[in-house]
C-alpha cells in the first residue's frame, strides 16, 4: 500500500463530496439522462433555488 497515498487522497475527495444526499441526487439525476446535466434542469427535477443547484454541482 506503500506509494499510494496519493489514489487514497483523490478517493477521500470523491467520496466526501458524496456525503450529501442532495448531491447524491443530482449524481443520480445525471445518470438517467443528459437533461439533467443542465442546472435548469436540475432545479425543476429537485425544487431547488438556482443557486443551491449551481453551489453543489460544483
Amino acid at each position: 500500500m506503500e506509494g499510494q497515498h496519493d489514489v487514497f487522497e483523490s478517493a477521500a475527495r470523491c467520496f466526501s463530496g458524496l456525503g450529501e444526499p442532495t448531491r447524491l441526487r443530482l449524481l443520480v439525476l445525471h445518470v438517467r439522462g443528459a437533461q439533467a446535466c443542465c442546472v435548469h434542469h436540475a432545479m425543476r427535477a429537485t425544487g431547488m433555488a438556482q443557486a443551491h443547484v449551481s453551489r453543489l454541482r460544483a
